[in-house]
């Protein structure tokens, strides 16, 4: 709610990051994409869209306003994040690998140091021990 507006001609960067790093068994294909979004974009706060002219950033605020209230969220993004992280310096030459995981550090940090909700933390007692996501059905060719 409220997102379409604030970039017109496309999700966001951290909305599209979100999509990639959300998906519990994510594959080579999302690791790429997601390596190249960070890439290509400064990692800032606050959340508003890029002043015409300018360069667009991942909204820091945007990534922590949604993995501190759920902890399934927090953890399927932190795993998926290490996995880009960790993929980088395969894809990359290393000044650019370097400024991947230095932004990816930032995020880590930022997403451990927020503030959790209350739902977030009754979660998390039951940890890893209880599914936390859904896996998509396979859709079978007509």
């Amino acid at each position: 709610t409220g997102r379409l507006d604030l970039h017109p001609l496309a999700l966001g960067p951290a909305d599209l990051l979100l999509t990639k790093l959300q998906i519990v068994e994510i594959n080579s294909k999302d690791v790429v994409d997601a390596v190249r979004l960070v890439l290509a974009h400064e990692v800032r706060t606050p959340d508003l869209p890029a002043e015409p002219g300018g360069a667009d950033a991942l909204s820091l605020d945007r990534l922590v306003e949604v993995t501190r209230a759920d902890w399934g969220w927090h953890t399927t993004i932190g795993d998926n994040l290490r996995k880009v992280r960790g993929a980088a310096g395969d894809l990359l030459d290393e000044a650019a690998a370097s400024a991947v995981r230095d932004r990816i550090d930032s995020v880590t940090a930022a997403l451990a140091a927020a503030p959790k909700t209350a739902r977030w933390k009754a979660r998390s007692v039951l940890g890893r021990r209880a599914p936390w996501y859904e896996l998509p059905e396979e859709v079978s060719p007509r």
